[in-house]
């Protein structure tokens, strides 16, 4: 045997990835995940956000009434239970201010990069790794990658034809100007949507006249949304288990009304009925005028389009400028 029927070839190494994890998004997606990940003893992640700040949906969506429709107890971390909401439904800046105390308290600034999109990326199978390429066409390779880029920070402006050429000014509520003011201004809104169930009825008191385009009426059921008093609060930071305690209880009304009753609306019909007629009613106290009452009741099952929750919504549409 000669030499050179022995000589081996050597193998490259294998490329060492520039983090372990790759998160993108630092909304509540992203927050929690680095969270988790600390949690769980690794350290070697980044997250990448394309926008200048952390909040995702509650960085973007500031438009006048912006709230949760889920109660805030439910929409928190089980393992960050927030004792200072001030009402049960908490309004968009709670939510934001909640979101920069997580990453505060659980260390995320160092581990965030801000102004950073991720445009592709790709899997490398020899070296079992992923290669992310950013707006700016810098690559960032990882170990893993956790996505979180949310749904519901990129406007989508209508598609109708010339609503680009409305010469006054158009506000998206993804996109809303505080700058422009709207006291004693003709307004039109588009859509009816759970963001429009928000909106109108907080710009009617300060509009001239307002005009709601609508395609699709929503199913709208009535909002427990009661004020927080100092007292609860001061019970939620000292006895342990008050606040979980609340929260499983909300849970179980979350998942009841837009779980069972919207994923297994087929499974549970006469649940579906009592939803239904539960909002009808509501919509029938709010709204005596038949006319305009037919306008606003859905034609289609609960829970074929996204319901909401709304204590004004309907009875905003029974004042004479609306």
């Amino acid at each position: 045997m000669t030499a050179a029927t022995t000589r081996r070839t050597a193998v490259p190494p294998l490329a060492v990835p520039d983090h372990e994890v790759l998160v993108i998004g630092a909304g509540f997606g992203g927050i929690g995940a680095a969270i988790k990940l600390k949690q769980a003893g690794i350290r070697d992640f980044l997250v990448v956000e394309q926008a200048g700040d952390i909040g995702g949906t509650w960085r973007d969506n500031t438009y006048p009434g912006v709230a949760v429709d889920v109660s805030s107890f439910t929409y928190s971390f089980s393992f960050e239970m927030n004792p200072e909401w001030s009402r049960a439904y908490a309004p968009g800046t709670e939510l934001k201010a909640y979101a920069d105390h997580c990453v505060d308290k659980y260390g995320l600034r160092p581990h965030i990069r801000l102004n950073t999109r991720m445009v592709s990326g790709e899997f490398d199978p020899v070296n079992h790794l992923w290669r992310g390429t950013t707006a700016d066409g810098e690559m960032i390779t990882s170990r893993y990658v956790v996505g979180a880029p949310g749904m519901l920070t990129q406007p989508k402006p209508p598609d109708i034809p010339g609503v680009a050429d409305f010469a006054g000014p158009t506000l998206h509520t993804a996109r809303w100007d505080h700058g422009i003011a709207l006291d004693g201004k003709r307004v039109a809104v588009i859509g009816t949507g759970a963001t429009s169930v928000q909106l109108v009825p907080a710009i009617a008191d300060r509009v001239s006249s307002l005009a709601v385009y609508q395609r699709t009426p929503i199913w709208v059921a009535p909002k427990p949304d009661l004020e927080i008093p100092a007292p609860m609060r001061v019970l939620f930071r000292t006895v342990p288990g008050a606040q979980k305690s609340l929260r499983a209880a909300t849970t179980a009304l979350t998942e009841t009304f837009m779980t069972l009753g919207i994923v297994h609306n087929r499974q549970l019909p006469l649940l579906v009925k009592g939803i239904e007629a539960l909002c009808t009613a509501h919509l029938r106290r709010q709204v005596p005028d038949p006319e305009l009452r037919a306008k606003l009741t859905p034609r289609y099952g609960f829970g074929c389009k996204r319901p909401s929750f709304s204590n004004e919504y309907f009875r905003t549409f029974t004042r004479p400028h609306v």
